[in-house]
């Protein structure tokens, strides 16, 4: 695992730069980008006929939104939240362009704070794709499973009594060093690939580097994250490099935690 705190750099921080400054170009980062959108429709066509309100939680560029707009007729409302301004930025004149203005709508903040700023709001469906989940650092800290699981628990708490939370994360078991694309070099140094905590960074013209961190998920591992949160796992798959879960939240039936169905 990377030690945080021996770093001659906050790689929180520059995990925050490297996104600011590959937002008008983020999807040439990412092949796999939108390959989840029918498994995302899944939720919204089974679980919910009727109108309804979804967030994207690390919504970078606004893509995934702009494409379930397209292909999504009982939504209401799209909300996409990321921590990266430029993101922000650079989704806002995406959905600008596709003139879906009244229907998305985007806000800056952190993931781990969406329990307070969205307290009086509820959400019909939450996704978190691209293993955003997974890029997900506490400040200055080691990464750990109880700080991913206070993520889950705020994730959980904005979702309405029948809400739906669809993640996708990176699968330990299908890593390859090489698995990157031709932007980005993993640090082998920094990396720990038996824990899943990998460093990656950007090399810039000038010879800047710019550092991200990635935990990539075994399947036990995320399935035991979502039930310890307090969801109940609903549909689970397997796509190359991805693990995919749809969960709702867990009930207690006579004292007794529904049963999970994975």
């Amino acid at each position: 695992m990377p030690v945080i705190q021996t770093l001659p750099f906050n790689l929180q921080q520059s995990t925050l730069t490297a996104f600011d400054n590959v937002s008008e170009r983020y999807y040439e980062f990412d092949e796999n980008w939108g390959s989840d959108i029918d498994f995302v429709r899944n939720a919204f066509s089974e679980k919910f006929p009727q109108l309804l309100s979804c967030i994207d939680l690390g919504c970078a560029a606004g893509r995934h939104l702009v494409a379930l707009a397209s292909h999504v007729k009982n939504v209401s409302e799209l909300l996409g939240i990321d921590y990266s301004e430029n993101m922000i930025n650079s989704a806002q004149r995406f959905v600008t362009r596709n003139r879906l203005n009244d229907l998305i709508w985007f806000k800056q903040c952190s993931i781990e704070s969406v329990d307070s700023v969205f307290q009086n709001q509820k959400f019909n469906i939450a996704i978190c794709l691209n293993n955003t989940l997974g890029n997900l650092l506490e400040f200055d800290e080691n990464p750990s499973e109880s700080y991913r699981l206070s993520i889950l628990r705020s994730i959980k708490s904005i979702l309405s009594k029948e809400g739906q939370f669809v993640v996708s994360v990176y699968n330990i078991d299908e890593f390859n060093p090489n698995i990157y694309s031709r932007y980005l070099t993993i640090s082998h140094e920094m990396s720990d690939f038996t824990t899943g905590d990998i460093v990656i960074y950007h090399t810039y013209p000038d010879g800047e580097k710019h550092y991200c961190y990635s935990h990539w998920f075994s399947v036990n591992e995320i399935k035991n994250l979502l039930t310890m949160a307090g969801f109940v796992l609903e549909s689970i798959e397997l796509r190359k490099k991805r693990i995919l879960i749809r969960a709702g939240l867990a009930e207690v039936v006579n004292g007794t935690l529904r049963r999970k169905l994975y």
